[in-house]
């Protein structure tokens, strides 16, 4: 796994001098402190020979969890003798934990993490913004609700909570909402690369116009089978479900730093739910008509109590304003003799 995360340098301490510069896993990595030593299972250290991260491996007949503690004893004793604090993975070789203690619980990861994503959350350190700092662009959204839904998300993900699930009516402006979120993530640093995933090409493409009229200076590109590697630098990248399934495995776990699935209420189930446990990312749903399944629970999906998304804006409430975002709608029953005369074959 360290080696599919671009480490490919695992050396023993007595070695891993000779490599000074470049950067590396070591084993064994010992810590002199003033009274003691310690001992750590792997050290990931950067070019610049700082200790980024730390692995507390486990026996495979031990839990991973085991390695919390110790794990949190060794980030300790690091931060205390070289005065930054590394970035803390513990795994026992078939489930790998990734505890960044400074901003959010541990959580469970496919793998580990690459030596430019690892740069990137200590660049995050310094730089990140609080996003209530950032002002809310209004040739995005210019409306109160949809300014609302903006700052429920974002709320969430000052309070350390990784999922977000907005429920919006049909033409209350989704899309724009969804625009305007990732514009504040970008600019607060908070995210470098997002992943849009759309149900179907027309939702997709509807996706790509709205980045191109809403946040022209991030470039994006399309998801296909023959991405090419400078493509990878984009910030913005569009997909279907269908098409990411059949590539995700190009990309690492940590590439995305923003996931967000349009029409959540009926997409990101069984199959496409690989996509959401591979990635590392935060994750936002868009919907208007969430489901509560037992085993299709959009709620549950993105770590909401039973019908209470981040933030919910209803087909009556767009109705009722003064003036009406939308005018509600109405049903007309018709009928064609084709039809009736195909129903009448059928039966």
């Amino acid at each position: 796994m360290l080696k599919e995360a671009g480490w490919n340098l695992h050396v023993d301490f007595h070695d891993h001098k000779k490599h000074i510069g470049k950067p590396r896993v070591v084993r064994e990595f010992e810590v002199m402190g003033e009274s003691s030593s310690k001992y750590i299972d792997y050290a990931f250290i950067d070019g610049k020979e700082n200790v980024i991260a730390i692995l507390e491996a486990k026996r495979t007949s031990k839990s991973a969890d085991s390695g919390k503690a110790q794990g949190l004893q060794y980030a300790n004793y690091i931060e205390k003798v070289y005065n930054s604090r590394p970035f803390i993975f513990y795994s026992n070789g078939y489930e790998t934990y990734l505890w960044d203690d400074l901003y959010y619980p541990e959580r469970k990861i496919w793998g580990f993490y690459s030596l430019e994503k690892l740069e990137f959350l200590l660049f995050q350190r310094k730089h990140r913004m609080s996003l209530n700092s950032i002002q809310l662009n209004p040739k995005i959204i210019d409306r109160g609700y949809q300014m609302e839904g903006v700052r429920r998300v974002l709320e969430d993900f000052e309070t350390k909570r990784r999922k977000a699930l907005l429920v919006m009516a049909t033409g209350t402006g989704k899309t724009r909402v969804a625009m305007s979120i990732i514009d504040t993530l970008l600019q607060a640093h908070w995210i470098k690369r997002v992943l849009f995933l759309a149900d179907r090409r027309e939702l997709r493409q509807q996706a790509e116009d709205a980045f191109k009229k809403y946040i022209p200076y991030a470039n994006q590109i399309q998801i296909t089978s023959f991405l090419k590697p400078q493509d990878k630098n984009k910030p913005i990248f569009t997909a279907t479900y269908n098409s990411m399934m059949s590539n995700y495995l190009d990309f690492p776990i940590d590439f995305f730093d923003l996931i967000i699935a349009d029409e959540s209420h009926r997409s990101i189930y069984n199959y496409y739910s690989e996509l959401f446990r591979y990635f590392d990312a935060l994750q936002i749903g868009l919907t208007a008509t969430p489901v509560g399944y037992i085993n299709r629970n959009t709620f549950t999906f993105f770590e909401r109590p039973a019908n209470d998304p981040t933030f919910y804006y209803s087909l009556e409430e767009a109705v009722t304003h003064n003036p009406p975002y939308l005018v509600k709608y109405r049903c007309v029953q018709h009928s064609t003799k084709e039809i009736m005369t195909d129903l009448k074959k059928e039966n």
